[in-house]
């Protein structure tokens, strides 16, 4: 008779382990990552957020325009302070 153990996966654990961290060690591993495009993050994943948001003084950056209204500026700021509040 054989023993069976069923194991329920975490989708959102396998999501973060499937993103390539920009560095890792044996005691920590750091990602680079836009906070607004992780769609998943586990409870107690992170224990430190860095970030250099943009600063709305219309330089052009590859990925995203730094010209917004101030409105649009303050609704952009709003949801990805919100999202890292929320790890």
């Amino acid at each position: 008779m054989q023993n069976t153990i069923a194991v329920k996966q975490n989708t959102k654990v396998d999501e973060i382990k499937s993103q390539k961290p920009y560095f890792e060690n044996d005691k920590i591993s750091i990602f680079k990552e836009d906070i607004l495009k992780i769609t998943a993050i586990p409870e107690n994943f992170v224990d430190l957020i860095i970030t250099s948001p943009p600063y709305n003084v219309d330089i052009h950056y590859n990925s995203h325009a730094d010209d917004l209204t101030y409105e649009d500026y303050l609704e952009f700021t709003q949801k990805w302070i919100k999202k890292c509040f929320n790890l």
